[in-house]
């Protein structure tokens, strides 16, 4: 597994820890990040993903809101909710990283970790966005 993936995997994992569990993202984080036998870079991206979702929380979830048109925001399941936050947030942060490879892997993990159709309903919200145009 590459490390964005791996990074992406646990910053989805805090997410989820601060959003179901309603905990503080520093504790969150110190937990996560201490006695891992991840890389550096692993551990720097995963927490820079999960402070910048939470630091932008707010706006990130406006944004998804828009795209639900007959759905409540807080009907999203937590873990199709904090795969979408996550996406949202490095597609608007990460230029370096393309577009379709954050989708791509934000439905692949939408895959592995809820339902098959969450992919799908993953994607469709994400397209929807069009927060960076299509890459060539």
């Amino acid at each position: 597994m590459g490390r964005r993936r791996q990074s992406r995997e646990m910053a989805f994992k805090m997410l989820f820890q601060v959003d179901m569990g309603q905990l503080k993202v520093n504790e969150v984080v110190s937990y996560f990040t201490s006695g891992q036998k991840a890389s550096p870079e692993v551990l720097e991206y995963a927490e820079t993903l999960t402070r910048g979702v939470i630091s932008d929380l707010d706006q990130i979830d406006r944004l998804i809101t828009k795209q639900t048109h007959n759905w409540e925001f807080n009907r999203i399941a937590g873990v199709d909710r904090n795969i979408l936050r996550m996406a949202v947030y490095e597609l608007q942060h990460c230029p370096e990283v393309p577009g379709n490879v954050i989708m791509n892997e934000a439905i692949e993990m939408a895959k592995k970790y809820s339902t098959e159709d969450s992919g799908g309903f993953i994607n469709g919200i994400l397209d929807k966005l069009k927060i960076r145009p299509p890459e060539a």
